[in-house]
């Protein structure tokens, strides 16, 4: 009989966990996508900064800098903002 009366708690328990790992998921989700946009934000200014003659040596000019800092989302982005 104590099984039967068990079952509800450790499926309720279970259900804790589970909920608690989901957040866990969705924050980590959350911090990589916050980390990796203030890191290209902070890329973008560095490279804002630079001369166009410093621009030219590393082979982007002023209107890629967006482009060069966010890869191929940044173009998609910028795509889908046209139509």
């Amino acid at each position: 009989m104590n099984t039967v009366l068990d079952t509800p708690l450790k499926t309720r328990d279970f259900t804790k966990s589970w909920s608690s790992a989901r957040l866990q998921v969705a924050f980590n989700r959350w911090w990589r996508t916050y980390a990796e946009r203030r890191a290209q934000r902070l890329a973008a200014a560095r490279l804002r900064s630079l001369s166009e003659s410093q621009l030219k040596d590393i082979g982007i000019s002023r209107g890629q800098i967006e482009f060069a800092v966010r890869g191929m989302d940044g173009w998609r982005q910028w795509h889908t903002h046209k139509r």
